[in-house]
Order: C-alpha cells, then structure tokens, then sequence
C-alpha cells in the first residue's frame, strides 16, 4: 500500500503540520498492528534496510510505504523507517510514539520511547546511515 500526501505550507501554522505527520504515522502503524505478526519482518535494525530519502524529497509530497514494501525495497526515508520501528516496539508491549519537527525544510520523525514527551528519542533515520544534520 503507497499512501500519498501533499503537505502545504500554506494550509497549516506553527507546529499544526508536524502533529498532522505525528498523528499520520502513528494511525499508519497502528493499521499495521493487526496483520504485523503474519508479515514475520525481521527487526528493522536487522533487516538490511538503509536510509534513502525519497526522489520527492523536499517537495512537500510525501509518499508513505508500510513496513513490507520498505522491507522489499531495502530502503526507506525517515517515516517509512518510523512506521517500521513503532510496530516493532508495540508488538513488544513497549510504549512508543512518533515525535515531528521541522528540519530546515522539511519535517523529520523519529521514535520516543514513552506515550508522552517525557521519554527520550531514537532517530531510525541516523541509524540506518542518514547523515546528522
């Protein structure tokens, strides 16, 4: 399933866009959970997949993929890996959830290892060979 979205700047303020992608990502990986243990995906940080951003990169299109077409693919960009991970984490009964910020242009995911903002973040993006900012 390739799910796509055109998220304008125009449409949204402050921090209005990056809870959009937030909710977004969290939804996606929650209609994950049902068939999650059928697709036997090996751990994301064992599967071989790497970070590649998308050719729309910075375009204000986003184009989300859940975890067995990123799997087949061997690469996803920062939401298809964070989609991957919160299914892996909650599969585990630990609680997890996405954080979105702006980064520079663009919004960038990553884990947070609690349900609230208290817990601390893991950036699948960094691990998998993204280059830190």
């Amino acid at each position: 399933m390739l799910i796509q979205a055109r998220i304008g700047p125009e449409a949204f303020k402050g921090g209005e866009a990056p809870y959009l992608v937030k909710c977004a990502l969290e939804g996606f990986a929650r209609g994950c959970m049902p068939p999650w243990s059928r697709w036997n995906l090996p751990p994301l940080y064992k599967s071989g997949v790497r970070y590649r951003p998308e050719a729309e990169y910075g375009s204000g299109v986003e184009r989300f993929a859940m975890p067995p077409e990123t799997y087949a693919a061997r690469f996803g960009d920062c939401d298809r890996l964070v989609i991957w991970r919160l299914c892996e984490l909650w599969a585990a009964g630990y609680p997890a959830s996405c954080r979105a910020v702006w980064s520079g242009h663009r919004i960038h995911v990553l884990i947070r290892h609690s349900l609230d903002e208290s817990g601390p973040t893991e950036d699948p993006s960094i691990l998998l060979g993204a280059v830190q900012p």
